[in-house]
């Protein structure tokens, strides 16, 4: 008995509503059929033209409409594409910054930890940070599994060093492309398509609070000398800072920053190009979906249907035929005037 009370409070109100409506919408088409093909009286040509007229005017203003929300989306969407574009040269900016902080020895406190560990072992070069955090802290297992255990056995790695460099350089490079040197500071190309980067990469850095992580080492240790950066690139740092945001201009370039950009990106821009891309990436929307089949509907059953079967020559189950036609498109209509209203709210309803 508990169980049943549990499986009816799990289904949805509205859904038991929906089974009663469309229980009574096939009850009423039953009725209908019946009463068609036992009345002789009644004209079925004649109300197959009916039928014709009223879903040809019906198709006509529903396709209008249809287009018409295709269009409006296309335009939203193209609005909600340019700030895609925006937020991911931020972040491209970002990973110029951190770029910075991985291209060159000596700034580091210790490369051995760090920087020689990781870029001139064959077995840790393909290793990502988001396999290594997710290897911790999970049952995930990557194909990398074998080197990230031999990376935390190895006598030089560190807890502090080695994982801060490696969610600083896995945001910089593709760790998992075969390219061994990075010629140009751009970084374009890693982790995007067309000048966005792509919805998995995004969800991988916000699963592991990538950005967070690296606030996290700069916030608890000191793992760089950034008196050793030279003088044109913490120019070229504080110019990348700029473009992020102007409240950056003319900071010093300093774990203080690092850390700041890095909680704007956790805070912000990520989440912001997540939700973006996931509106980017749907198609059409219920009400669309909606739509688009009752024009099919109206178009199949409500014209072309009718239309053969005022056409055709007399054969034995056609007035069969013509009761099934006239009995779906009834139904169809008190669908339609059923779920009107509901249509409109969706419509309009933005929140």
């Amino acid at each position: 008995m508990n169980k049943l009370i549990r499986i009816y409070k799990s289904i949805k109100f509205e859904r038991i509503i929906d089974f009663l409506l469309y229980l009574i919408i096939i009850q009423i088409g039953i009725f209908c059929y019946v009463l068609l093909i036992n009345n002789d009286r009644v004209e079925l040509n004649g109300i197959l033209e009916i039928v014709l007229t009223v879903n040809g005017l019906f198709s006509a203003i529903l396709i209008t409409y249809f287009f018409s929300n295709i269009s409006w989306a296309k335009s939203l969407k193209l609005e909600k594409y340019k700030e895609v574009e925006l937020l991911s040269q931020k972040i491209t900016n970002y990973r110029r910054i951190l770029n910075k902080l991985t291209q060159y020895y000596n700034v580091w406190i210790n490369d051995v930890q760090s920087k020689s560990l990781l870029e001139h072992n064959d077995n840790y070069k393909r290793i990502t940070y988001y396999e290594f955090r997710m290897s911790g802290i999970s049952d995930y297992i990557s194909e990398s599994e074998e080197n990230i255990e031999r990376l935390r056995d190895d006598i030089n790695y560190s807890d502090v060093y080695t994982d801060a460099y490696l969610a600083i350089v896995s945001l910089v490079h593709d760790r998992k492309n075969d390219r061994l040197y990075y010629s140009s500071n751009d970084l374009y190309g890693d982790f995007e398509r067309k000048g966005i980067y792509t919805l998995p990469f995004v969800e991988e850095v916000i699963e592991i609070d990538h950005c967070s992580m690296i606030w996290n080492f700069f916030d608890r240790y000191d793992i760089l000398h950034f008196n050793r950066i030279s003088m044109e690139n913490q120019d070229y740092i504080k110019n990348c800072a700029k473009k992020i945001n102007i409240k950056y201009n003319n900071r010093s370039v300093d774990a203080n920053l690092i850390k700041e950009i890095s909680d704007d990106m956790n805070e912000y821009y990520f989440p912001e190009l997540h939700s973006l891309l996931v509106f980017l990436a749907k198609g059409l929307s219920k009400l669309d979906n909606l739509i688009y089949l009752l024009i099919l509907f109206s178009l199949i059953i409500g014209v072309v249907s009718p239309l053969i079967c005022l056409i055709s020559i007399d054969f034995r189950f056609l007035t069969e035929a013509k009761c099934c036609i006239i009995t779906l498109n009834i139904c169809a209509l008190i669908y339609f005037i059923i779920n009107f209203h509901s249509m409109i709210v969706k419509e309009i309803k933005w929140i």
